[in-house]
């Protein structure tokens, strides 16, 4: 079920890290399981905390740490991808809301289920689905627990696209996003995590500034008005 517990914890940090320092240009999330994407924290390990001496502060804890890796994840400085086949319920969906597109299968199931356990989302989930599909949508799915299923994800927005064969088309998208000039796409994230805000308008301005001094901006502009040019020239032949 892709449970998250400590050691999912590490295993999702290093991903993260280690695409930020290989220089990877797309990352791509998915399960080996089409039926769980991630069914959320593990219970039995939230349970037990419950019942020994200072089994509150290690979840507090563990939930400020997933708090962090998602952050890293939304401020990659590259295109991420959540592939969504089956269930991605509580801290699961909240990995899939740090990401940059879901995509969902048609047997996909969503949602922020911890109020139905006395509990609240923890890793971000609270602040990004209400970024996402608007305050009021996410305080109905929150309070009550709801799951929805993948044409109710892609109507609100949830889903970036629901589409049979999502690991192909998310494949796709990711060459697409690959090819894209990386330190555009870099900025324009950034750029897009303080949307909408003073704050965001400035950073535009010191983005175009680095950008159009950029070499690899800068060849891609010729090489847009050589092929403009070109493409002209051939219609007057035609002509």
């Amino acid at each position: 079920m892709n449970a998250f517990d400590l050691h999912m914890l590490d295993l999702l940090e290093s991903a993260i890290e280690c695409s930020q320092t290989s220089g990877a240009r797309c990352l791509l999330i998915r399960s080996d399981n089409p039926r769980f994407f991630s069914a959320g924290a593990d219970i039995a390990m939230l349970q037990a905390a419950t019942e020994r001496d200072g089994g509150v502060d290690e979840m507090v804890a563990f939930a400020g740490r997933f708090q962090r890796i998602l952050d890293k994840l939304e401020r990659a400085p590259f295109g991420t991808i959540a592939v969504i086949e089956g269930l991605a319920l509580g801290g699961g969906l909240e990995l899939a809301l740090a990401c940059d597109f879901r995509l969902a299968g048609p047997e996909a199931k969503m949602g922020l289920t911890e109020t139905m356990l006395g509990l609240v989302p923890g890793a971000g989930g609270t602040q990004r689905l209400a970024a996402v599909v608007g305050r009021a949508r996410a305080r109905q799915l929150i309070l009550t627990g709801r799951m929805i299923d993948a044409t109710e994800a892609d109507r609100i927005g949830l889903a970036d696209f629901c589409v049979d064969g999502a690991p192909a088309a998310a494949g796709d998208l990711a060459r697409d996003l690959a090819h894209r000039p990386a330190r555009a796409t870099a900025l324009a994230k950034e750029c897009l995590l303080d949307a909408p805000s003073p704050d965001g308008y400035a950073k535009e301005l010191a983005a175009s500034r680095e950008l159009y001094g950029d070499q690899e901006t800068a060849g891609i502009l010729t090489e847009f008005l050589s092929s403009r040019k070109k493409s002209s020239s051939a219609r007057k032949e035609l002509a």
